[in-house]
């Protein structure tokens, strides 16, 4: 069997088995997943708020320009139908 063939018979066998695992080998390999160190806002271990990626910040701001606009285009047609 060559290493490739290993490395995915492990994999499938330990996918097959994920319902079986007793609590003692699902904290393990729960403890052996890497998260990305991620910078927070608050340095607290029970707070997971992070601070927000650019393109998060950039589609705030344009949907917030765009709410505006329909608001500000809404009245202003209706200051426009009434004035006449």
């Amino acid at each position: 069997m060559t290493m490739e063939n290993s490395e995915t018979q492990k994999y499938a066998n330990s996918v097959s088995d994920q319902g079986q695992l007793d609590p003692q080998e699902r904290l393990r390999r729960l403890r052996e997943i890497q998260l990305p160190n991620e910078r927070k806002i608050i340095k607290h271990p029970d707070f997971e708020i992070a601070w927000p990626e650019r393109v998060s910040t950039i589609g705030f701001v344009v949907i917030t320009l765009i709410c505006a606009a329909i608001l500000f285009g809404t009245w202003f047609i209706g200051k426009l139908i009434a004035s006449l």
